[in-house]
């Protein structure tokens, strides 16, 4: 999760899937703190400079595959790459848009928020 001033970056993907937390597939040996940092920058430009795990969690469907999640600072400018349009977003547009794999992400980022 990249997150400043209130907003998330993430990639209104060209799929027509909705929206997407950066990230991507490891390399073959690659642990998931450097993919992380790879996939960051290939789809926002952005550079991490630290990357704090957060937990990880198994999705069975469409396809399986197991998602690490990790809250990073980063610095760059913000573009947008072959896969989609980068951007900020808020919370509530993260609830009505997110992929259906990374749901688990907005419900964690819900159970942090603090009450208004």
């Amino acid at each position: 999760m990249l997150h400043q001033d209130g907003g998330f970056v993430v990639i209104e993907r060209n799929d027509g899937y909705g929206l997407g937390f950066p990230g991507g597939v490891a390399r073959w040996g690659e642990p998931p703190e450097k993919t992380v940092y790879r996939e960051v920058l290939e789809e926002t430009g952005l550079r991490i400079s630290k990357a704090t795990y957060k937990f990880d969690y198994v999705v069975p469907v469409p396809f399986p595959n197991h998602t690490y999640v990790f809250e990073a600072s980063f610095d760059g400018e913000l573009r947008s790459s072959w896969e989609g349009s980068a951007r900020m977003a808020t919370l509530e547009e993260l609830q009505e848009r997110i992929v259906p794999q990374q749901r688990r992400v907005v419900e964690y980022l819900l159970e942090r928020r603090e009450p208004k």
